[in-house]
């Protein structure tokens, strides 16, 4: 069976721009926590080898352990305008939401509730690097969509 490598991509809650979905409770070179709502969810696999990235960062190398799933439920904030979950909280500014798609403004998000599968992916062997931005190392990334938070990588020739 052959392996595959994966660049994954944490995100803090500090940092996160849209505040439409909930971000994932991640431990950093622990575990790596996403659902059936991201693209290649089925694809991670037990022995798989990792890039871990958070933010602009590569943080380490390692391999998935195994990967636990349950049936969850995620609340969706909407714009109420577009029904796109790409919103904006406002700290500053009345009303608190704005849409970061149709620019509509609103006091409350529309909200609803939607069932996944949540995963948890368990990290061995992860092995801290010293690396420049990666904004520099882009070349590395064999497709454009470096900002889904899991992406194939070229495997080794």
């Amino acid at each position: 069976m052959s392996k595959n490598y994966w660049l994954l991509l944490e995100k803090s809650d500090e940092t996160r721009i849209s505040k439409g979905i909930d971000g994932y409770q991640d431990q950093t070179g622990e575990s790596y926590r996403y659902d059936s709502l991201v693209p290649n969810h089925k694809n991670l696999a037990g022995g798989d080898f990792v890039v871990l990235r958070k933010e602009n960062e590569i943080l380490g190398v390692g391999e998935i352990a195994g990967i636990s799933e349950v049936n969850d439920a995620k609340i969706h904030r909407r714009c109420p305008e577009c029904r796109s979950t790409d919103i904006r909280e406002r700290t500053t500014k009345q009303p608190k939401w704005k849409c970061g798609k149709c620019a509509h403004e609103f006091s409350e998000p529309e909200e609803s509730i939607v069932e996944v599968r949540s995963y948890v992916g368990d990290h061995r062997r992860i092995h801290q690097i010293e690396c420049t931005s990666l904004c520099e190392r882009r070349q590395a990334l064999r497709s454009s969509g470096c900002r889904r938070s899991v992406t194939t990588l070229n495997a080794p020739a």
